[in-house]
């Protein structure tokens, strides 16, 4: 019997890589993601350490800088907000992606797993019916030898 040959196996190599490449893309996309929260946060705390540093004795320039100052970390913010919903997006667009990906993936193993499974059943039986084919031989070339022997 020939050896198990599965004629997708090129397509499933293609199929893992392309698993591969979108846990790449979704790493890149989580870190991103994750950069634009870091700085969102530290933005952030700079806004609240700065307003407990303000109290009774401050001055009114010191008050105009921190108002110039609050105004411009809050549109850096806002922007920060912005890109951040765009990862979030980039971000499930990858995972639907990778998810594809692997149920493509999946699906050629399990349609590989079946066909090997076929293959081992009928080697099986072949191997069962060469098995049997050689016992019959065996007792019939047993019995012709008894027949020789006795006449």
């Amino acid at each position: 019997m020939k050896a198990f040959q599965f004629r997708l196996d090129q397509v499933l190599k293609w199929r893992s890589s392309q698993v591969d490449v979108e846990k790449g893309r979704l790493a890149v996309a989580l870190a991103r993601a994750a950069e634009l929260r870091r700085h969102i946060n530290a933005l952030e705390s700079q806004l609240r350490t700065g307003a407990l540093g303000y109290h009774g004795g401050t001055t009114g320039v010191e008050l105009g800088v921190w108002g110039t100052f609050y105004k411009t970390t809050r549109k850096q913010i806002a922007e920060l907000e912005s890109q951040a919903q765009e990862a979030e997006a980039a971000l499930t667009a990858c995972r639907a992606s990778l998810v594809e990906a692997d149920r493509r993936l999946r699906l050629l193993q399990n349609l590989r797993q079946i066909r090997h499974d076929r293959w081992i059943a009928d080697w099986n039986r072949e191997l069962e019916a060469f098995a049997a084919e050689s016992f019959l031989a065996k007792l019939q070339l047993e019995k012709g030898r008894a027949r020789s022997s006795s006449g």
